[in-house]
């Protein structure tokens, strides 16, 4: 009796642990079926805000101005009507394919013209950057999926799969504002945020990743040393 006495005043309470947890952390060890499981990667934060800030997003993308059809597109704002209008002239024999009127060699030239080098690069850049931008929240979005699809049994997935649903939904909106952007480049567009979404899955990997830890090293021992 005295000897508990004295351990009892020796023992530390601002250290020790609850029943609960104590329960817990029994439970994963002597279970038939413990498991070591591997950490969740988070996700980059300074990729998404890459896309989310890229200047291609604002930028007015039109032909050059030095000739008086480019002044005069410019005048009435239609880079990308007539754009897509150029391709369909070799399917209309050189008629208008908006008004049906002849359309000569030469003013055929000088519309084409219009649309320089540079136009054609800002395009390649602008198609490159919506490319990248599929294939990155594309890739993101199976990873996630496949986190919820293979569910850890301690681990409660209900929030998580709530907010990837959502980031699937924001980025599929964001995908339909690029695709009118690709069609008409001298628009511009905002494109929605996804970084709070993003922030707030990272912290559920987080709280995945504790309790992934917490698990593992509760597996490993399988006798009560450590426990209290």
């Amino acid at each position: 009796f005295d000897k508990c006495i004295e351990v009892y005043n020796k023992w530390n309470k601002k250290n020790s642990q609850t029943l609960e947890n104590i329960k817990f952390k029994y439970e994963l060890s002597f279970a038939k079926e413990s498991h070591i499981y591997t950490d969740y990667e988070k996700i980059s934060l300074s990729d998404v805000q890459n896309f989310e800030e890229s200047v291609l997003l604002q930028k007015v993308i039109t032909g050059s101005n030095d000739t008086p059809v480019g002044q005069f597109i410019k005048l009435l704002e239609s880079s990308d009507w007539v754009k897509q209008g150029l391709g369909y002239l070799n399917n209309t024999k050189n008629t208008c394919p908006f008004f049906f009127f002849f359309i000569s060699d030469e003013l055929q030239s000088n519309i084409r013209t219009y649309f320089d080098d540079e136009y054609e690069k800002d395009c390649q850049k602008l198609n490159k950057f919506i490319l990248n931008y599929r294939l990155h929240f594309d890739e993101l979005i199976d990873k996630l999926s496949s986190i919820v699809e293979n569910k850890i049994p301690i681990l409660d997935f209900s929030l998580f799969q709530s907010k990837v649903e959502s980031l699937t939904n924001l980025v599929k909106l964001n995908k339909d504002i690029l695709c009118q952007k690709e069609k008409s480049p001298s628009n511009k567009v905002e494109i929605d945020s996804v970084i709070d979404l993003v922030k707030d899955i990272n912290g559920i990997i987080d709280s995945f990743n504790s309790k992934i830890k917490e698990n593992n090293n509760t597996s490993k021992p399988k006798n009560l040393n450590g426990f209290l």
